[in-house]
């Protein structure tokens, strides 16, 4: 009898072990860099689920309670909003925030499983300024050369034309 007590407990705790899932929360982003005033996808999964959970862009270096308003953006995670969180809690999801206004940078994406700091997640990303010259097409590259090529044929052709 004590032998099968025994045996019963083991199996017990081998069992009980088994089901102790330790999920973590994952975090990811669309991009690893971005430029100033694009909006930064973070998608989430295998969160707590709290109702006041709630995920922040801020310079890497220091804690997020460190920076003034102006040097971080920030929604909750179950409604897409820094007004008020929504009424249900979201354990997967997505939430869009903008870096409008954000210096360039390194910055860390944090999600907080709650209404305070305790962060259960976090992605870094670099911000870049935009580009002060304006992205060429092919065509265009192909109409400027062309352009240069008539010229040259047209300098080309006087010379010949001046040499005798």
């Amino acid at each position: 009898m004590k032998s099968k007590l025994v045996v019963l407990l083991v199996i017990v705790m081998i069992f009980s072990s088994l089901m102790v899932v330790n999920a973590e929360t994952v975090l990811s982003l669309d991009n690893d860099e971005y430029v100033v005033g694009e909006t930064v996808t973070v998608t989430f999964s295998n969160a707590t689920g709290n109702e006041s959970a709630w995920i922040a862009i801020y310079p890497e270096g220091k804690d997020y309670t460190e920076y003034t308003a102006e040097e971080k953006a920030w929604k909750y995670a179950n409604n897409n909003s820094d007004e008020t969180p929504g009424e249900t809690a979201a354990t997967e999801g997505t939430v869009t925030i903008s870096t409008e206004g954000l210096a360039p940078g390194e910055y860390r994406v944090s999600y907080f499983v709650d209404g305070a700091y305790n962060e259960g997640a976090f992605a870094n990303f670099t911000l870049v300024e935009a580009s002060q010259n304006p992205p060429t097409s092919d065509s265009t590259v192909f109409m400027t050369a062309f352009a240069m090529f008539l010229m040259a044929a047209v300098v080309l052709k006087r010379k010949s034309v001046t040499s005798f």
